[in-house]
């Protein structure tokens, strides 16, 4: 879906396997539905391929269903021309490999489609150039071979499985995800984006002790010019369940169980407690250090005692109870973001809305780090309005 994409004479055989049906709503259809979502690279060498395909092999015995393919369908892609491509010199690269894969390196997506049987032609060509018995062998050989971008096949691109590495932002289509698979969640978010004039998101659950949601809404707001209105709605700390009976440390900000602070306190990395620290002992004069502001004194008539009432580098871990995080992290991102107004969630609800899109986040936006799939149960959807 708006993503630059390379298609080769291939597609006409596909079109044939598949019954020469454009609605079929097994493998073709889907398919290009898919390919009309997104922009194909296109030159005059590539046009050209493709009607010596249909005359040669077609046109005889199917002239009715390739003249429509190629008079009709083919016309309504959406295409990006580029002529004047670097010449591809690669060995084991057929004529119409060459003239595809100038067009993918000059793409910004690098998306090669193929037949399944083209893919794995590629794929063995590619393992053959790591072969060798010497260092200088294999030095050769990719030399000659190169660092191709191996392409996917057909289907896998009218059903692609990200974690198998088919980066295909497709729309209507379920993204099931499992914890630790890769999923490209910027990539999609950056092309849905794209253009858009406003945007409101709504997540029960902008607040997470990771960051994680708070670095995904930072990132949609980097996407788009300042001006953009941005509205979120989101849960009130009432319906969070994980910060009922919790308190915070007033020291180190940690979130715990009301019960479990006294224990707490001696622990507490950011504590800083007076205490005296001996520095000449002496049978006649006692010199201490405070352990918190490093002050040096005489120990006499309890004047250590009184520092440590009056100590100014002392940290004495307090459990706050009326703090709100979700709060604190609204009032955080509206300092830093001029464009954001909040609201108050009704419903349960893990959506993005953009002027021409519906994204539909199972398990919302603390579901993605890194590339990474961070739940169970989270999935990605995205459809037109």
């Amino acid at each position: 879906m708006r993503q630059e994409v390379t298609v080769g004479p291939d597609i006409i055989d596909y079109y044939y396997e598949c019954g020469m049906d454009i609605t079929n709503p097994d493998d073709f259809g889907p398919f290009f539905i898919q390919l009309r979502e997104d922009i194909v690279m296109w030159n005059s060498e590539l046009e050209d391929s493709l009607y010596e395909k249909i005359i040669n092999e077609y046109i005889a015995n199917e002239s009715e269903a390739m003249s429509l393919f190629w008079g009709d369908h083919l016309p309504k892609l959406n295409k990006k021309e580029v002529e004047d491509l670097d010449e591809i010199k690669l060995t084991e690269l057929t004529h119409e490999d060459k003239i595809e894969y100038a067009l993918v390196k000059a793409s910004k997506d690098k998306i090669w489609l193929k037949s399944e049987e083209n893919k794995k032609r590629l794929e063995i060509r590619d393992h053959e150039k790591r072969k060798g018995k010497s260092p200088k062998t294999i030095k050769e050989k990719k030399k000659l071979y190169g660092s191709l971008v191996l392409p996917i096949s057909f289907n896998d691109y009218s059903r692609p499985n990200p974690d198998e590495g088919d980066n295909i932002l497709r729309l209507n289509y379920m993204y099931k995800h499992d914890p630790n698979d890769y999923f490209p969640f910027n990539s999609f978010i950056k092309i849905l984006l794209t253009d858009t004039k406003r945007i409101r998101i709504l997540e029960p659950y902008i607040y997470q002790t990771t960051g994680v949601p708070k670095s995904n809404l930072e990132f949609i707001f980097s996407l788009v010019p300042e001006s953009t209105p941005i509205q979120i709605a989101t849960m009130a700390k009432e319906k969070y369940g994980f910060l009922k009976d919790k308190v915070r440390c007033s020291a180190c900000g940690w979130l715990l169980k009301t019960e479990l602070f006294d224990n707490h306190i001696e622990g507490c990395k950011k504590a800083k407690f007076s205490t005296p620290i001996d520095v000449k002992p002496s049978d006649k004069i006692k010199m201490v250090r405070c352990s918190a502001c490093q002050e040096t004194m005489i120990e006499k008539d309890e004047e250590f005692n009184d520092h440590v009432e009056e100590c100014p580098d002392r940290v004495i871990p307090t459990a706050i109870k009326a703090f709100d995080p979700i709060k604190e992290l609204m009032n955080e991102l509206k300092s830093k973001y001029d464009n954001l107004t909040f609201t108050i969630l009704k419903k349960h609800e893990r959506r993005i809305y953009t002027d021409e899109f519906i994204i539909t986040l199972g398990a919302g936006l603390g579901s993605y780090k890194d590339g990474k799939v961070v739940y169970n149960d989270s999935s990605f959807f995205a459809e037109k309005k």
